[in-house]
């Protein structure tokens, strides 16, 4: 057994007598799934073919226009590992890098920032001794007074800005009693209406009761008929009409 085991071991290593002889139970287990795995891969090279012996078969000029070396890098199992490396899978997810750009230290550090400035709001009563915080305090009323809301100015300085406010709300009520002593320019415009100027002081009707007057001294019988019609005899009937012809005497 002595002189027969290195032959076996020599002839083949890591081979099913190597294992028997190491550990008959395990390792021929082990051994057992990798040969069925050579086999397998062997079946399915023969099924898609080895493309060292498709390089043999098929043409070489072929095999010049399909690069070999290009054929094998997609084929080839080293550079599928490359591609699917676990090891450059864990540089890109590595851990220590996420908790670079997300170090709870680093967070702790903003939080507790917060955290800081709320605890301190309590003890603001030594803050408020101090020049510094007394302009923090200050600033946001002075930033107040430039926002303009009437609540606010009463609040911030009642003497100064009510008097602004009062300006303000005095030029409004002013506007507005000025709006009723001259009449509201809408309303003018109503009672000062070109149409109704027309109306009253149209050249044209005034054309026509010249005309009449003076073709009636002439005597014509056409504008007579004209001076006679009866809208004009209800006109000259009309109060309104009458107060017309008064105020144009």
């Amino acid at each position: 057994m002595k002189t027969e085991n290195p032959k076996k071991k020599t002839k083949t290593e890591g081979s099913k007598e190597k294992t028997k002889y190491e550990d008959p139970k395990v390792k021929t287990k082990i051994v057992d799934l990798e040969e069925k795995m050579k086999t397998e891969d062997s079946k399915e090279k023969t099924k898609t073919g080895d493309p060292k012996e498709k390089r043999k078969t098929e043409n070489p000029e072929k095999t010049r226009s399909e690069n070999p070396k290009e054929t094998t890098k997609t084929e080839d199992p080293k550079e599928k590992t490359k591609t699917e490396d676990p090891e450059e899978k864990t540089k890109s997810e590595d851990p220590k890098e996420k908790t670079k750009t997300e170090d709870p230290k680093e967070k702790t550090e903003t939080v507790d920032s917060k955290e800081k400035t709320k605890t301190e709001y309590p003890k603001g009563q030594t803050k408020a001794d101090d020049p510094k915080e007394k302009m923090k305090t200050e600033n946001p009323k002075k930033k107040t007074k430039t926002e303009g809301s009437k609540e606010k100015t009463k609040y911030e300085d009642p003497k100064g800005k009510t008097k602004i406010v009062d300006l303000e709300e005095k030029m409004k009520t002013e506007d507005s009693k000025e709006k009723t002593k001259t009449g509201d320019p809408k309303e003018k415009i109503k009672t000062e209406d070109p149409e109704e100027k027309t109306q009253t002081e149209d050249p044209e009707e005034k054309t026509k009761t010249v005309d009449s007057k003076e073709k009636t001294k002439t005597g014509d019988s056409k504008e007579k008929t004209k001076t006679e019609y009866p809208k004009e005899q209800m006109k000259a009937d009309d109060p309104q009409e009458k107060m017309k012809t008064e105020n144009r005497r």
